[in-house]
């Protein structure tokens, strides 16, 4: 039978369809590139909190080790706040006051990537900070934060392998996609002005961020924040700064997300109960940026990364022969909290707090003659949030300066004097949360025990030690040798056992004995 011409077009046609269907063509690359921004901020403990509960730095490690292999364009982001406050950084190691060694030890384990200084990384002394920047693996980044020697600002430097590195007022880091473009983020580091040391300079907050900007426009594709800020700053820092697509903060302590325009801020819980996962994707057909933020508990869910693991082992047993050989069980449970209390900087040196009246309160028990008890806010430096299981490490935590109770006698007009010294020094480490003392701001008067001080009657007062020390701001007059002190009551120094030896073991004591 002969075909036809037609026919055989046709079938030609239909085979070359077939082949054609049955054959995958090459797909199209995706024209976006996607990264992972891990952040944790105001870390203060290398180890898990409440009864290992939550946090812990080699958790954090395994989770960005889980993202980098799922993305290997994943960095980790600590927003400030590590070297201090922590009742590690009070103990001893070789012969040298750790003062955050352990921090960074951890941090470097862990790998950490980019940082900016916190308010608190400028409580320990210059030198102390300088070894800390030479020990560290991550790059510091600080927008307005400088360091000051003499007349002289200039970035802050590392030094490593006898080579200084300053730390850079912007980062570019260049992030490579499947179909084989480069993208640019640009990273600034901004830091609240509170902490004002000698070693120190800070930049205005708004220009800085500007030059930078001005700057990265040119340099990059788009532009991330490492901020520790007041979240009022951050919230003005993302309305003046459209460009800026992702704001990872610190300081207020608690997790906190919202949006400003196209802009996110975004705030984890301190001492990695939580840390963000910030999923960044950007195009570059539409040079846009999105985020995409999940908070992330960190928790017994989460093993342990082994090589962090081994860091913070070594700086627990350090810890610990420490603080056994001073007379303390750190994991022995003293108290359960069911409602956290707040023993934040911010509150301890503002008000009157629970945690200044529990304070106070076992003051008060072991000082029963005393008409009144102050206590320097600055004294309690755990700079956190208290809840949960409390260990007797966390009194440590707490109270980490320790140092002896005393009881005082003194004359009622130099007792005015200094209450209203410690209410002059609201704000700082000098406010006095006090027992058994008010103001009353209708009599414009200081009253004890409900009753207006008599200027020419004594009174016994107790305080921490350093309260007598005439160190504290605004308090030069309170030492032994003022007239209007009639007498300084010390624990006996042959009663190792009496527990007014340490404050520490004051609150432990009554804890246990009344709660």
């Amino acid at each position: 039978m002969k075909i036809s011409k037609s026919i055989k077009i046709n079938f030609l046609i239909i085979l070359l369809i077939g082949l054609l269907g049955s054959c995958e063509l090459p797909k199209k690359k995706d024209n976006f590139v996607k990264l992972n921004l891990l952040q944790v901020n105001d870390v203060y403990e290398i180890e898990a909190i409440e009864n290992g509960k939550y946090g812990g730095m080699a958790r954090v490690a395994t989770l960005k080790k889980e993202l980098q292999k799922a993305n290997p364009n994943t960095w980790m982001v600590l927003s400030g706040d590590f070297i201090n406050p922590s009742v590690y950084g009070t103990l001893e190691f070789e012969g040298e006051p750790i003062k955050g060694k352990q921090m960074i030890d951890a941090m470097n384990a862990a790998k950490v990537d980019f940082v900016t200084f916190g308010n608190h990384e400028f409580d320990v002394h210059e030198h102390e900070l300088l070894s800390r920047l030479n020990e560290s693996e991550f790059e510091w980044i600080a927008t307005n934060a400088f360091h000051k020697q003499d007349s002289l600002i200039s970035s802050f430097v590392k030094v490593q392998n006898e080579k200084e590195i300053p730390c850079p007022t912007y980062k570019i880091v260049e992030i490579k996609a499947e179909n084989g473009k480069i993208a640019k983020m640009g990273i600034i580091g901004l830091t609240i002005t509170s902490n004002k040391k000698e070693y120190v300079h800070y930049k205005d907050l708004k220009k800085s961020t500007q030059e930078v900007c001005d700057v990265l426009k040119d340099k990059c594709d788009f532009i991330v924040a490492i901020t520790h800020l007041v979240i009022n700053d951050d919230i003005n820092i993302a309305g003046d700064f459209p460009q800026i697509s992702l704001l990872m903060g610190g300081h207020e302590h608690e997790n906190h997300i919202q949006r400003v325009g196209q802009t996110t801020i975004a705030k984890a819980d301190a001492n990695a109960k939580t840390a963000y996962i910030h999923r960044l994707k950007y195009d570059f057909e539409t040079k846009t940026v999105t985020v995409d933020s999940e908070l992330k508990k960190i928790d017994e869910s989460i093993p342990d990364d082994p090589e962090t693991k081994v860091v913070v082992d070594k700086w627990a047993s350090i810890a610990e022969t420490s603080f056994k050989s001073s007379g303390f069980h750190t994991e022995d449970i003293i108290l359960e909290l069911d409602t956290a209390i707040d023993a934040r900087d911010i509150t301890t040196r503002g008000r009157q707090c629970a945690v200044g009246e529990m304070i106070t309160s076992a003051m008060a028990d072991a000082w029963s003659e005393a008409d009144v008890i102050t206590l320097g806010g600055g004294s309690i430096r755990v700079d956190d949030y208290i809840l949960g299981n409390i260990t007797e490490y966390d009194i440590l935590r707490m109270l980490p300066f320790g140092g002896k109770t005393v009881l005082v006698e003194m004359k009622g007009e130099l007792l005015i004097d200094f209450l209203s010294a410690g209410k002059q020094n609201k704000g700082s480490g000098g406010y006095l949360q006090l027992k058994n003392a008010t103001f009353d701001e209708t009599k414009n008067a200081w009253l004890v025990q409900e009753k207006e001080i008599d200027l020419k009657k004594s009174y016994k007062v107790g305080m921490n030690s350093y309260l007598i020390s005439g160190l504290e701001a605004n308090m030069s007059f309170m030492t032994a040798e003022n007239p209007l002190i009639l007498n300084v009551e010390t624990p006996s120094s042959s009663d190792s056992t009496d527990i007014r030896h340490d404050i520490r073991q004051v609150l432990i004591n009554y804890l246990k004995t009344h709660y």
